[in-house]
């Protein structure tokens, strides 16, 4: 505490000092000081100015890490002409940044020692450019700090590292391998659904033709599919949440006709094609959705082929949902006009080329559905070839805009 002394004498009110004066004396709190080092240089500050923001590395208790007992000061390895932006900080409450500055160092400085960079006021001219540069570099370091937030995740146990294997491609360089392998399996076995209802010969489909063929090459699809689905199923770290998903759904049923079908000729030698059966067989055209749920990297692959952030990987996902939607609308109207013995759609090969034009709205009238579920199906197949056009569109105009502007 230091102490001040006045002179008062109650006849001199002017306080003119005589030898009656009696002196007053009294003790006034003194502010303590404290001597921060910061890369070697030294800077003396009133330790008050830092109670004002507890939330900082200089006003909690986290500071006396590096107090230094001998020398009796704080030290910190950091850059010491960014320090003084944290001093002013702390004086003034605003944090004044000149453009001159190297914003990514600063950034890392204020970083260090928790001062938040919103209250960031730039100094120039250049107020509005300077304060954009602020963001992006500000933005950049939330979605790095989020990066770190989001550790890679270390399986432990056998079960945790098989599921990681079947779920995740990025896992190891074998689990992508796998990926890639039931990508093919997938597309090979939608392509044999196709050519099954292939006319081979007058009146006869290449699925019964060549049924042995057909039959083993679908029995290694199914074989394929069964094993990746039983084990993620074993190994799943939620096997009802796992069971009641959407695509663990379709994925079941895709399997279930090959199954069903096996069971009634080999054990109860029933020949018969029940038409329940037969409508089953539409869900083993939902495999192809597989190609987009295994894998996040297909998500992104469209991303990656055009340069600049360009609308290539809108334009490349809108076509590959428009390929589901094909196929897929292909294959119901296809077997929903299997009831008409004078339908025009003999395969579904041929049934693609009435929803192509139907989704692009050209309706060139060459084939048309018969029956009522048909008819059906192909007004929602002109419905989604329209909805993708229009969501198509702005999205190609708005990315081609801005790819422009960066080319200027």
């Amino acid at each position: 505490m230091e102490q001040d002394c006045l002179g008062f004498n109650s006849s001199n009110p002017m306080g003119v000092k005589t030898a009656h004066v009696r002196w007053t004396c009294y003790r006034r709190p003194l502010t303590k000081r404290i001597t921060i080092n910061v890369g070697g240089r030294k800077f003396i500050v009133k330790e008050n100015v830092f109670e004002k923001f507890p939330y900082s590395l200089l006003g909690n208790l986290r500071k006396y890490s590096y107090y230094d007992k001998e020398k009796k000061e704080y030290f910190f390895d950091r850059d010491p002409d960014a320090f003084r932006y944290v001093l002013d900080y702390c004086r003034t409450g605003r944090l004044h940044v000149s453009d001159e500055e190297c914003f990514t160092g600063l950034l890392d400085e204020l970083d260090f020692f928790r001062i938040p960079t919103s209250d960031i006021y730039n100094c120039t001219c250049c107020e509005e450019e300077t304060s954009f540069n602020i963001q992006q570099i500000i933005d950049k370091r939330i979605e790095q700090a989020q990066g770190k937030k989001h550790v890679k995740y270390i399986p432990q146990t056998t079960r945790q590292k098989v599921w990681e294997f079947f779920s995740n491609d990025e896992y190891s360089s074998a689990a992508s391998l796998y990926s890639n392998v039931i990508h093919i399996i997938t597309v090979l076995s939608v392509v044999l659904i196709a050519f099954e209802t292939v006319s081979c010969d007058v009146n006869i489909k290449c699925g019964e033709a060549y049924e042995d063929i057909f039959f083993i090459a679908n029995s290694i699809c199914v074989a394929a599919f069964t094993v990746d689905y039983v084990v993620r199923l074993v190994c799943a770290p939620e096997r009802l949440k796992f069971v009641r998903g959407f695509l663990n759904i379709v994925d079941l049923l895709a399997l279930l006709p090959f199954y069903i079908a096996i069971t009634l000729k080999y054990v109860f030698r029933i020949y018969d094609d029940f038409s329940f059966i037969a409508i089953l067989r539409l869900f083993r055209v939902f495999r192809i959705i597989k190609l987009a749920k295994r894998s996040e990297r297909l998500k992104t692959m469209g991303g990656s082929i055009f340069k600049d952030g360009g609308s290539g990987a809108e334009v490349f996902f809108v076509l590959f949902g428009l390929l589901m939607v094909l196929t897929v609308f292909s294959t119901i109207i296809f077997f929903m006009e299997q009831t008409n013995s004078e339908t025009a759609f003999g395969s579904i090969p041929e049934t693609m080329w009435y929803t192509a034009v139907t989704i692009t709205s050209l309706g060139y009238g060459d084939m048309v559905p018969s029956t009522i579920l048909g008819k059906f199906f192909g007004i929602m197949t002109l419905l989604v070839g329209f909805l993708g056009s229009s969501l198509l569109i702005p999205v190609v105009q708005m990315k081609f805009g801005s790819f422009s502007k960066k080319q200027l």
